[in-house]
């Protein structure tokens, strides 16, 4: 069964910048998990378990109005993630 699965999101179909991309945003979506962990707790990690687009957007801005500083970790880690799928876009087209 494993090897089923692993054989949907393998690299030959992907290539490997996307399959790169897919598992680094699954990183990044565990990270907001356990950022909304530390500072709310379990309901809003639940929460943005299942919302993963709207947990980064609210916990961006939620850590921005606490600290006052726009920049910082999780805001630069999703900028450069977006950066990152709008040039393998672009080199795919080519």
């Amino acid at each position: 069964m494993l090897r089923s699965i692993l054989g949907l999101v393998s690299m030959p179909r992907l290539g490997t910048s996307r399959f790169i991309l897919l598992w680094a945003g699954l990183a990044i979506h565990l990270l907001t998990v356990y950022t909304a962990l530390r500072l709310e707790g379990w309901l809003d990690a639940g929460l943005s378990l299942f919302f993963p687009f709207a947990a980064q957007v609210y916990w961006i801005v939620d850590i921005w109005q606490r600290t006052g500083n726009f920049w910082h970790s999780l805001t630069s880690i999703c900028l450069v993630y977006a950066a990152a799928w709008f040039i393998a876009g672009c080199l795919e087209r080519r």
